[in-house]
């Protein structure tokens, strides 16, 4: 976050602004990839701040490109949602575990856990067999990682680059609808803040 200081309300609206421009940029531009190519072959399984490159041009103002690295912990769709790791690991790449486990059920959770989803912690915590008792989970966890991942990523990009903002800036001018917006945005930095100081040191443990 950077701090807002002196600045005018203009240029912290400036701010807050193209906050969100990046943010939305960044769904734009992945989510069509997962969705429509890399998902029907693949699951990165480490989305994350760290596994995405940004090519900026600030000099001419042009929109920010972003690009997704380090397929490292990738696995097959078909092997992934398979029921055995024999039939398919043979005859396409795919990650395998150390016990040879290369289905959703066995193969180890992957990726930086501050951007794991639920279903992420339960398959961690307590395994396939537990998962498999809800039916939203399961699927969750079979097909929307690489998404609740890039969800977190972009809500981290637009509080981390938002300026530091009290609701009490939200009385500019008297208006009320700036006012909602900005007390909005403080709560979600807040809830941002708690989340990640409480998920961090969970990561430190497991690294």
């Amino acid at each position: 976050l950077q701090a807002a200081g002196h600045r005018s309300p203009a240029a912290i609206r400036r701010a807050v602004a193209e906050a969100g421009s990046l943010a939305r940029e960044l769904l734009l531009q992945l989510s069509p990839a997962f969705e429509q190519h890399i998902a029907a072959l693949s699951y990165h399984r480490d989305v994350n701040a760290h596994n995405i490159l940004v090519e900026a041009d600030v000099h001419n103002s042009r929109k920010p490109l972003y690009g997704l690295v380090d397929f490292g912990l990738a696995v097959d769709v078909q092997c992934w949602h398979g029921d055995s790791s024999e039939e398919l690991t043979s005859e396409r790449m795919s990650r395998i575990g150390p016990d040879g486990a290369s289905t959703w059920k066995y193969l180890d959770v992957g990726g930086d856990c501050r951007y794991w989803p639920v279903s992420a912690w339960v398959q961690f915590l307590l395994g396939c067999t537990e998962l498999e008792q809800s039916p939203v989970l399961r699927s969750e966890y079979r097909t929307r990682l690489d998404m609740h991942s890039l969800g977190l990523t972009a809500l981290q990009v637009l509080v981390e680059t938002m300026p530091v903002m009290s609701e009490s800036q939200g009385s500019w001018h008297g208006d009320a609808m700036e006012g909602e917006a900005i007390k909005e945005l403080c709560a979600v930095c807040v809830a941002w803040e708690r989340y990640w100081n409480m998920v961090s040191p969970l990561h430190s443990r497991l690294m």
